[in-house]
């Protein structure tokens, strides 16, 4: 028996890998839904996302296991809206490289000068010539805050810290430069998409492929038992005690800590505060980045721009995000008024609805991180997998708990 701990997109893919092998197993997770730290809220016809995600349809792993068709996705629009004191710059990136049109926009456009362009056309030329594992596999010692010097602080606080400082929930951007290249190389060649009714249908689809009674909500391992140097068993919080032969933890950091005593790395927080308004605060499917160190508000989107089924008919919800832990009724007034100033807004034009915290949304995922291993294994038959061990990303996830069903399945 195998005991996967954790229904989160790399315990789903495990599990996935294990049915279809024939391998008997069992799925546990502590909510009442599957998901992990990916999911949506649904309430009074608004879609909340736990965060900001965004799914790109160029991760192998995504068109291995996902049918994006049957996602019903919504394209955002490739680009961003950059905001700067008071001016708004729009940044397109050429939906093929050979779209002369939207490149000259981007050419012109005066949000980053010619000399920034000119090196990030380097940079993005060097990452199309490499494949995704020579980029990883690079255990870059230099943090991406250090790899973008030598552009203007103009492109670093209009479009590098907002895009990338939410990308990796790391506003100082001391995230690997390993990291950094990888995920720009993939919204290089991907398409960005939300699903038409929110991100909980992605670990939806997931699970709708394991067999009848492979998963258990609502079962928390709170311990588990060791004979020999190896696991023998996990325990419940109901008390009830089930034996296994493997046990894959697909659990955050945290929770593998206390079941096993396993490290846990520093952590990045976020949070998304969601905003209603009558009117549409702005018509393009883009992301809106703010400029400026300090500001709360990392970025934002009207994410009923890209899929209107978020809000109620006549309704349009507005997702800021904030990299912060916890948010108070002061952060949320102060985030409203940055919105306000954006978009030159009155006062009571937007209505806080809900605000969604993630106190650990990923691990640090420091300088010198290897980021190409899929899963560690810290005791015989006890195997650690996620983004424990890989990169925090859908593909690392999800190519994680493939390979270490695989090789659960080649000892075995």
């Amino acid at each position: 028996m195998i005991v996967i701990v954790g229904a989160g997109l790399s315990g789903l893919v495990c599990a996935l890998e294990l049915a279809r092998a024939g391998a008997p197993f069992v799925l546990m997770e502590k909510n009442a839904r599957v998901g992990g730290r990916l999911g949506s809220i649904y309430e009074d016809g608004y879609t909340f996302d736990l965060g900001f995600q965004v799914l790109l349809d160029n991760y192998p792993a995504v068109r291995a296991y996902l049918d994006i068709d049957a996602l019903s996705p919504r394209y955002f629009e490739p680009g961003a809206l950059m905001w700067d004191a008071g001016r708004t710059f729009t940044f397109r990136r050429p939906k093929m490289w050979t779209d002369f049109r939207s490149a000259l926009q981007t050419a012109v456009d005066p949000g980053v000068s010619w000399g920034d362009k000119l090196r990030l056309g380097m940079i993005a030329a060097g990452l199309l010539a490499r494949n995704d594992e020579g980029i990883l596999d690079e255990a870059d010692a230099v943090s991406t805050k250090t790899y973008l010097e030598g552009f203007s602080d103009a492109a670093l606080e209009r479009f590098f810290r907002p895009f990338f400082g939410g990308v990796l929930l790391d506003n100082e951007l001391e995230t690997s430069a390993t990291l950094f290249r990888y995920y720009f190389k993939k919204f290089l060649t991907g398409r960005t998409l939300v699903p038409r009714f929110g991100l909980q249908a992605i670990p939806d689809q997931l699970v709708g492929h394991l067999p009848g009674g492979a998963l258990r909500l609502e079962s928390e391992v709170t311990a588990v038992a060791f004979e020999g140097g190896k696991a023998t068993a996990v325990r419940l919080a109901s008390g009830e005690e089930i034996k296994l032969d493997h046990l894959v933890l697909a659990c955050p950091e945290p929770v593998t800590a206390k079941l096993i005593g396993a490290r846990v790395r520093e952590a990045h927080p976020a949070a998304v505060i969601y905003f209603r308004a009558e009117q549409s605060i702005y018509p393009e499917k883009l992301l809106v980045l703010q400029a400026g160190h300090r500001k709360l508000v990392r970025n934002l989107v009207q994410i009923t721009n890209i899929s209107p089924d978020y809000a109620p008919p006549g309704a349009h919800l507005i997702s800021a995000t904030v990299l912060r832990a916890r948010v108070p009724p002061s952060d949320v007034a102060a985030a409203e008024q940055e919105i306000n100033h954006i978009f030159k807004l009155k006062p009571g034009t937007l209505s806080h609805v809900r605000t969604v915290e993630i106190p650990y949304a990923v691990p640090a995922q420091a300088p010198g991180n290897v980021f190409t291993q899929k899963f560690a294994k810290p005791f015989p038959n006890v195997w650690r997998c996620g983004d424990q061990v890989s990169h925090a990303s859908f593909q690392g996830a999800m190519e994680s708990g493939a390979v270490t069903a695989g090789t659960i399945l080649h000892d075995a």
